[in-house]
């Protein structure tokens, strides 16, 4: 049938058409010749009655030029563009397309558009109980508001701070309550509730069993979405401590998103730096470095990885970088003051973690700032007593173990180092899965106890074993 005359949800082709025409003009479609094939294609063949043509096995070798080998249980890239089409074309209609007539849709696993009209603004509200009119919000408006909020979301998420933090995952999770099928709402709120754990803004045990959640939900709207793998992978290595598990979620991620820095980024840190492939791991972060320059968690992340690797002069300097850029990023102020450690320069390091905010964020900061002056001086006794101090401050969730494990290590108290790396395991810290490597505890290597631990978390043994990302 002629696409001029065929109509489409009530509407004439040609309005459809022409719908699909300022689609195509925006922006985001004129940046992949792909996507708009695609819609082009999706399009075409629904008006002219051809929606045979809208499945997986057709549209690999018609769009996606992939031949007649073609088998979408091995290459799932039908699928994986046909959630981008969704994003891009969702993405239009929250900007330059929110006042259009025609709202064209894909449902999640269909490849066959729908055409429907906008919601009109002047709609008559329903009455309520009492025959008074309730005003109703637009589809468009709470679509806007959801992308707000997720804009909003993620500024705060990036200030890498306690608050920062705090106020993202808040916006992250009412974006969830106002788009339930908002895949990007509940990434983001995975991602906020696994830094609440690292910040110790929340204990690991609820921070992250609402990251799974949040994983597991964005896994239920798609399943072959890269981020949602990657991000339950994060919480199979970071709490679980069950790596050869997360590492099957990263190759799967990476499988579904070759391209993606994200997934790499991550993988490098919570798979590569625990199993100690730090030589593997800096050579992959280096390399998103410099794909994305601006990216701060790049910089941070290969300042912390060449900290683990004892090259202390180039950890600092990365890490100067990110303060340069951003003088609120805790950790790097932390992190660097561990590197000038390191190098031997106790001022730059003390002036550093003198800090208020850093005080605030890392409570124990003053006390073990006292043992170090103590040990310089060879006062073990007095650096001891501080150290009880640290001990007796804690709390679960508020006081890292972790700080308190490598201050009695200091000391050489291994008992209670061992007893404080055992809470931290307890407790599911984070960067608990960094030991294997961190200096904090060069001290208690021969130490059997420390072995056993290494190994209770799966870290022991050779590390080459580890297959690459492919």
């Amino acid at each position: 049938m002629n696409a001029s005359h065929q109509e489409g949800g009530g509407f004439p082709a040609a309005a459809i058409q022409d719908q699909t025409a300022r689609i195509l003009a925006s922006p985001a479609f004129q940046k992949s010749k792909r996507l708009s094939r695609f819609l082009t294609y999706a399009v075409t063949n629904t008006l002219q009655g051809n929606e045979s043509a809208l499945k997986e096995t057709v549209l690999g070798l018609d769009v996606f030029d992939r031949g007649s080998g073609f088998d979408p249980r091995v290459d799932p890239i039908v699928r994986i563009d046909a959630r981008r089409l969704r994003a891009r074309v969702s993405e239009y209609y929250e900007s330059d397309g929110a006042s259009d007539p025609i709202i064209i849709q894909f449902a999640p696993g269909s490849y066959v558009p729908r055409f429907v009209p906008s919601a009109p603004l002047e709609e008559a509200p329903p009455p309520n109980r009492r025959g008074k009119a309730i005003l109703r919000e637009p589809k468009v408006f709470k679509k806007l508001g959801t992308l707000n909020l997720l804009r909003q979301a993620q500024k705060q998420l990036e200030m890498y701070t306690p608050e920062g933090v705090i106020k993202s995952a808040s916006l992250f999770e009412r974006a969830t309550r106002e788009d339930a099928a908002n895949d990007q709402a509940h990434l983001g709120l995975g991602m906020a509730s696994i830094w609440k754990s690292v910040l110790l803004c929340e204990a690991s045990h609820t921070a992250m069993a609402r990251a799974r959640a949040a994983a597991l939900r964005a896994l239920e709207l798609e399943s072959a979405h890269p981020e949602a793998h990657a991000l339950l992978g994060f919480v199979q290595g970071a709490y679980d401590f069950d790596f050869h598990a997360a590492n099957a979620s990263f190759l799967l991620a990476l499988r579904l998103n070759p391209a993606s820095l994200r997934v790499r980024m991550i993988r490098a840190l919570i798979f590569l730096a625990p199993m100690g492939l730090l030589a593997d791991a800096i050579d992959e972060v280096r390399s998103l470095e410099k794909q994305e320059p601006s990216q701060l968690r790049h910089k941070f992340g290969l300042g912390w990885l060449l900290y683990l690797a004892r090259d202390y002069s180039e950890a600092a300097k990365k890490l100067e970088q990110v303060l340069k850029i951003n003088p609120r990023y805790l950790q790097a102020r932390y992190s660097l003051g561990l590197a000038y450690e390191g190098m031997g320069e106790f001022a730059r390091s003390e002036e550093l973690h003198i800090d208020p905010a850093i005080q605030v964020a890392y409570p124990l900061v003053p006390l073990r700032r006292k043992m170090l002056q103590h040990m310089r001086k060879g006062d073990r006794q007095s650096a001891l007593e501080q150290v009880h101090l640290m001990e007796a401050q804690y709390s679960p969730g508020n006081i890292d173990p972790m700080a308190i494990a490598g201050a009695f290590a200091f000391v050489s108290d291994h008992d209670r180092a061992v007893q404080w790396l055992e809470r931290a395991y307890e407790d599911r810290r984070y960067w608990l899965i960094y030991a294997k490597s961190d200096p904090a505890f060069d001290l208690l290597r021969g130490d059997p106890r420390f072995a056993q631990l290494i190994a209770q978390m799966g870290l022991a043994g050779g590390s080459r074993e580890a297959p690459a990302a492919s």
